[in-house]
């Protein structure tokens, strides 16, 4: 405990003393208490890192009416303030309770949706009066409760700052807002993607109400002495294509671990959620465990920027298979949004094409959610003249990987070889930039051969450090401590991603990076709890880049992974 105390303390002096390049961070919440049910951790350790955060709620959990909608307001500001956040840095898009899955699929962005057995009815956005709603602080007024002002708050908020990191729910929480938020959110971040090509964001997608019913997951653990990690909700792999090893475990902060957890003058947590008492009940208290779960999407997905040619498509579905969004199979409301033939089988195809070339080293097909149509076989046709087979894509919603040495191309082209059904298509086609990372030459200050924690690790793909995925770790070795990768032929580069060891005794807090171009820039202290720290710089033409250690805390500083990309140019 006193060597926890030590290193928490040591990170404090650093964040007060050096004011670094900061990470840039957004939640977007379905209903105030969402946020610190799935994110509570992650806020409070981006607070504390320094990090620029805010906190995005788009409805005012006002399902009893508008005085309820006050009440929840004031309760998510007091649990983000024990959190550390300023309320500045919360925005209430003011949207009514459960209306927005219904706004999402109204035909018409104009449409004002109502609650059809409301006592109040009001059809404008509204927050406190010490707290504007976003509408009334960027504009001056309200706003009418339609779908195109809610598209344009939300890119307005990612413009504003184009944060590399957005948690938010998944598409497959059981709760119809939650899912309708994830489709806005999505929605948002591709437009805003094909306006800035280089924006690339990670997001995080969480699970606050799981298919197994709010009575069965998280578990209710009735020892309040200890503090346990999510466990796989029992439905997962049986009603959604998710894999719980696949989930992101990212640990809270210590003072979310303490005992007893059920305290609120103890654990932080906790009392987080306390201030939620309008609402709260053992359900809720039943999210303080030892970590966050998420399962998270790579928006460096270059089929977004395609345009997109099909050999027939059904009333225009040709885009929907590089629109970012996929179906859910058990809420019809968002079922067949795919591309479809006109009564196509084998033979039918789609083609993507860019006006200039990339790296790429992996695409991923989803085939369409429905049994009884299935591509069973395929081919993929490169404009380098290459092709390869594709075997049976997965029939579930899960996407198929198929991974291959770097090609540089302006188009790809699937065509459907094998087809079991009446009208083929896909529910998304995504390609993916190289990182160039992966097919370099590796040196090192040091390494540990001993225990297998060597350099290779850094670019093996695995990110979460746990045992039996070992990142690199030096001997002995902190500030100093060095990393380089090296090229046979030029890369135009702007962008790294450092990945630090999850473990809160060892931490690099500055470093730089430094180019074969002769130029350096300054890094940042690094998250280290698995999420990654990007860092984009004006593109420089290289054919190697060095990270080393300025500073750190622990005994044996590295790397889980680093991540290095092309830039991608600009329209």
């Amino acid at each position: 405990m006193l060597a926890l105390l030590i290193v928490l303390f040591q990170c404090l002096i650093f964040l007060i003393a050096c004011p670094c390049l900061a990470k840039n961070i957004i939640v977007f919440s379905p209903h105030p208490d969402d946020e610190v049910l799935m994110s509570a951790g992650i806020i409070n350790c981006a607070v504390n890192d320094g990090d620029q955060i805010k906190v995005v709620i788009f409805t005012n959990g006002d399902i009893g009416g508008k005085q309820a909608g006050y009440i929840a307001i004031q309760e998510s500001i007091d649990g983000l303030s024990v959190l550390g956040l300023n309320s500045k840095d919360i925005y209430f898009l003011g949207y009514r309770d459960v209306t927005i899955r219904t706004l999402y699929n109204h035909s018409n962005e104009n449409v004002v949706i109502h609650l059809l057995d409301e006592k109040e009815n009001w059809n404008y956005s509204y927050g406190l009066p010490d707290k504007s709603d976003y509408y009334t602080s960027k504009f001056g007024e309200p706003a009418l409760l339609n779908v195109k002002n809610l598209r344009m708050a939300i890119e307005s908020i990612l413009k504003d700052d184009l944060p590399e990191t957005i948690y938010t729910t998944r598409l497959y929480d059981a709760h119809c807002d939650h899912r309708g938020v994830n489709r806005f959110v999505v929605e948002a971040i591709v437009s805003v993607k094909r306006q800035i090509p280089s924006y690339s964001p990670r997001l995080f997608e969480g699970i606050v109400h799981s298919l197994d019913g709010d009575d069965k997951w998280p578990i209710r653990d009735l020892d309040v002495n200890q503090v346990v990690p999510f466990t796989k909700p029992v439905t997962l792999g049986e009603k959604t294509p998710l894999s719980w090893p696949d989930v992101h475990h990212i640990p809270v902060p210590p003072q979310m671990l303490k005992t007893p957890r059920n305290d609120p003058t103890v654990n932080l947590k906790y009392k987080a959620i306390h201030c939620h008492l309008s609402k709260v009940s053992d359900y809720h208290y039943s999210f303080v465990k030892s970590d966050e779960v998420f399962w998270d999407r790579n928006f460096s997905n270059i089929a977004l920027l395609a345009t997109v040619t099909v050999s027939s498509e059904n009333i225009s579905t040709a885009k929907l298979a590089v629109s970012g969004q996929m179906d859910v199979p058990f809420d019809t409301e968002y079922y067949m949004r795919e591309w479809i033939t006109n009564s196509e089988t084998t033979g039918a195809w789609i083609n993507l094409s860019w006006n200039q070339s990339y790296l790429v080293d992996k695409i991923v097909l989803y085939d369409r959610i429905n049994l009884n149509e299935w591509i069973t076989g395929g081919t993929l046709y490169f404009s380098d003249g290459t092709s390869m087979k594709v075997g049976e894509l997965s029939n579930n919603g899960a996407g198929t990987v198929i991974s291959f040495p770097p090609k540089r191309i302006s188009w790809v082209k699937f065509v459907i070889d094998k087809y079991i059904g009446y009208n083929s298509g896909l529910a998304e086609f995504e390609v993916y930039p190289a990182n160039i990372a992966k097919y370099a030459s590796l040196s090192v200050s040091s390494e540990n051969v001993k225990t297998g924690q060597t350099k290779d690790k850094v670019i093996d793909g695995y990110i979460d450090g746990l045992p039996f995925h070992p990142t690199w770790v030096t001997i002995g070795q902190l500030s100093g401590a060095w990393l380089k990768l090296t090229w046979k032929e030029h890369h135009l580069v702007d962008k790294v991603i450092l990945y630090d060891r999850p473990n809160q005794k060892e931490r690099i807090l500055k470093g730089t990076l430094s180019f074969s171009d002769g130029s350096s820039i300054p890094i940042s202290a690094l998250s280290n709890n698995g999420t990654g720290n990007t860092f984009i710089f004006k593109p420089r033409n290289i054919t190697w880049l060095k990270f080393t250690v300025d500073s750190a805390i622990g005994s044996n500083v590295g790397l889980a992974e680093i991540e290095a990309f092309e830039a991608i140019p600009s329209k």
